[in-house]
């Protein structure tokens, strides 16, 4: 088992390595594989949208993101828009956004249309590992070696100030001002939110 997810009706939904995904609601269990429309029996994250749709990403293998609607299976790949078919990390966004976590960069789908965000953005790496919701509503990325971005927002450089231990690093805010960003010197590919 890799992933694990509670859905909004109680029902638990494990993702695995070759067997598929399975979904326990309580009593019953039924298990969904390529045979019904998955994209890869390796599942490597889920998510769940505002609508109830399931989100699963295949990570390694490749295979895109297959979304479930309860009985209709969807698959997006690079030929749809994704940044690249190995997904690592999904979220959804207050207004319904998804943004996928791949080996090649971030990508927001608003359910028509893809943005893809990469290295030429601004992006530290292109292998994103984890996205979060920030604060100001950034999406905060992680990428192989833990750091940490922001996507999309501008940040206005503040000051050089000392860290407990010692360490000096750079503090910046999101031109929102409702986020702070530490970068640290020594690292300067770990960037701390707060």
């Amino acid at each position: 088992m890799v992933r694990v997810l509670i859905d909004g009706a109680g029902h638990k939904w494990f993702g695995t390595e070759g067997m598929g995904v399975s979904e326990f609601d309580g009593s019953v269990w039924t298990t969904y594989t390529t045979a019904d429309g998955l994209a890869s029996n390796y599942v490597e994250v889920i998510a769940i949208d505002g609508a109830g749709h399931m989100w699963f990403g295949h990570g390694w293998r490749g295979a895109g993101v297959s979304k479930f609607d309860g009985s209709t299976w969807t698959t997006y790949t690079t030929a749809d828009g994704l940044a690249d078919n190995r997904v690592r990390a999904i979220i959804i966004d207050g207004a319904g956004h998804k943004w996928f976590g791949t080996s090649g960069g971030v990508s927001e789908f608003d359910g028509s249309t893809w943005t893809t965000y990469t290295t030429t953005h601004g992006l530290a790496s292109n292998y994103v590992s984890a996205i979060a919701n920030g604060q100001s509503g950034a999406q905060v990325v992680r990428h192989r070696w833990w750091s940490e971005q922001a996507v999309g927002q501008r940040l206005d450089y503040l000051h050089h100030r000392r860290r407990p231990g010692g360490q000096r690093c750079r503090l910046y805010r999101h031109r929102q001002g409702r986020a702070h960003v530490v970068r640290d010197r020594r690292r300067p590919e770990r960037i701390y939110l707060g």
